[in-house]
């Protein structure tokens, strides 16, 4: 991603997927989001790291693929 940015005026929005019942995929670890953000940083690639909410409705990021 910071390879393709590169150069470009944007901002990265930073929002962890959450759980949802039924699809395979897994949540990133806090270690591993601050990492990824890290990497961003050092390019000069403008990020936030923005709080999920919603988890509560499940409608949060992800959430609402569980609707059908």
């Amino acid at each position: 991603m910071a390879k393709l940015l590169k150069n470009q005026i944007v901002l990265v929005n930073l929002i962890n997927f959450n759980k949802v019942n039924g699809i395979s995929y897994e949540p990133s670890t806090r270690k591993r989001i601050e990492g990824f953000k890290a990497v961003l940083d050092s390019r000069g690639i403008t990020n936030t790291l923005r709080y999920s909410y919603g988890s509560d409705i499940k409608g949060a990021c992800g959430q609402l693929a569980s609707i059908s």
